[in-house]
């Protein structure tokens, strides 16, 4: 890796992992064709890590209420805001693209675009109480038939 580089890695369980198998791929700036960081080589092994991880997340998160689900994609937004200077940078060199164009993107991934906007929908969900209980239910017998979601990754 070039000098400046940075080391991404996956978050998984709440946990900061390399891949399973410890493999690394080069993540180039398409403008300059330099290497900006490492990222780890995923196989059916990490997917497999994080399925099992949200697998077994998913049910503290079906007991959550909008208000907690909120909060969370609130505080979410915050960081990106607070460190909007830094994702500009790295979404430039990520993808290669002029920073004129990349400011914009991240105050409106925060706002309205995405995070503060969803967290607002959760004032639309009926009822005060836990996920498990105001969506996804089947009408036949109303349990819950929750999906898995993939993992996210992130650099430390």
């Amino acid at each position: 890796m070039q000098q400046g580089g940075t080391r991404v890695r996956n978050f998984v369980g709440g946990q900061w992992l390399d891949a399973v198998d410890g493999a690394v791929m080069p993540v180039l700036n398409p403008a300059t064709g330099g290497v900006i960081a490492e990222a780890p080589r995923g196989t059916r092994a990490d997917v497999e890590r994080a399925v099992q991880a949200a697998a077994k997340a998913l049910p503290g998160w079906l007991d959550t209420t909008p208000a907690e689900r909120a909060a969370m994609l609130l505080r979410l937004a915050d960081a990106i805001e607070e460190h909007a200077a830094e994702l500009v940078a790295m979404e430039s060199k990520n993808v290669g693209k002029p920073r004129p164009v990349a400011e914009p993107e991240i105050p409106f991934a925060a706002d309205t675009g995405d995070l503060r906007r969803a967290a607002g929908q959760g004032a639309r969900i009926p009822g005060p109480g836990p996920l498990r209980e105001s969506v996804g239910a089947d009408r036949r017998d109303g349990r819950a038939r929750p999906r898995v979601l993939p993992a996210v990754g992130g650099r430390d």
